[in-house]
């Protein structure tokens, strides 16, 4: 599954910033189902570490709400929002845009942002692609020097939000098929059902 365009992917790739594309989209939308819980009117919270411009949590909330409103009965319905969206941004631009789509947006590290753990009832995860710098970066020393290797940046977000999950929670991660090694799939298989 192509996660954008080619074509829309040159728009993007100076700023390694690879939003879902809408095709991806309906296709996770899909594939969720509203748990019982927020069908008996407890809140949902979902969560984007990369939300970009927050278009694709946005509109993972709007499919939510949706479903919830259908779920419950109409004298049960109250005024409260079943669902309630959490995003963090790097670039700046794209954080003061998720501000508008999202419930609550901050321009921020995810690295450097404390989030509870076991808060998120469903953590929207398509993280940045590659290799990350490792530990000896700027020390002069090479990798092979200190025997180390630097951790894929999908492997480090996956662990890094996999915790914030509710018991039960879901995760949608959207990684390119070659990046899922041996290491991430028995995190994933251990970790997760379906």
């Amino acid at each position: 599954m192509a996660l954008i365009f080619n074509r829309l992917a040159q728009n993007y790739i100076k700023d390694g910033y690879f939003p879902t594309d809408e095709v991806t989209q309906e296709r996770i939308f899909q594939a969720l189902s509203v748990p019982n819980k927020v069908a008996s009117n407890a809140r949902m919270r979902v969560f984007d570490p990369c939300c970009g411009e927050g278009t694709a949590l946005g509109n993972l909330k709007h499919v939510l709400q949706t479903c919830a409103a259908q779920q419950i009965p109409e004298d049960k319905r109250h005024n409260a929002e079943p669902c309630e969206s959490f995003g963090i941004e790097l670039n700046r631009e794209r954080a003061q845009h998720a501000t508008q789509m999202l419930d609550r947006a901050i321009f921020a590290d995810v690295h450097d942002v404390v989030v509870s753990p076991r808060s998120m009832s469903l953590v929207f995860l398509n993280p940045p692609y590659g290799f990350g710098v490792s530990d000896a970066a700027g020390t002069g020393s090479t990798a092979d020097q200190t025997n180390s290797k630097a951790e894929r940046l999908e492997r480090t977000f996956l662990k890094k939000c996999a915790p914030l999950l509710v018991q039960g929670g879901v995760m949608v991660f959207i990684i390119p098929f070659y990046a899922l090694d041996d290491d991430m799939a028995e995190y994933l298989a251990r970790n997760f059902k379906r």
